[in-house]
């Protein structure tokens, strides 16, 4: 089914234009938030470079203990880390 209206425009005009979209993840967990994720820091930037993401951030639950871990994992995969924390 074609797309219409104002999403088909879009669509069209991206289309003609070739353009690439970078996606960035702002807010993740990673498995040191132990309630909310399982996702490992390896998996994680190896899943990113596989998805041409220039950069991800990581905002585990009220703790930081992935920060160096991910930090270095980051910088040596060629993507910019974006430190954060999940405080409630």
């Amino acid at each position: 089914m074609p797309l219409t209206g104002v999403a088909g425009s879009l669509h069209g005009y991206l289309a003609q234009i070739r353009m690439t979209i970078s996606y960035t993840h702002l807010h993740l967990h990673s498995e040191y938030s132990l309630v909310d994720s399982t996702i490992r820091i390896k998996a994680l930037v190896e899943a990113c470079v596989n998805a041409g993401m220039p950069a991800v951030a990581l905002t585990d639950d009220s703790n930081m203990f992935a920060l160096v871990k991910f930090y270095k994992a980051c910088s040596a995969a060629g993507i910019k880390p974006i430190c954060g924390c999940d405080l409630r």
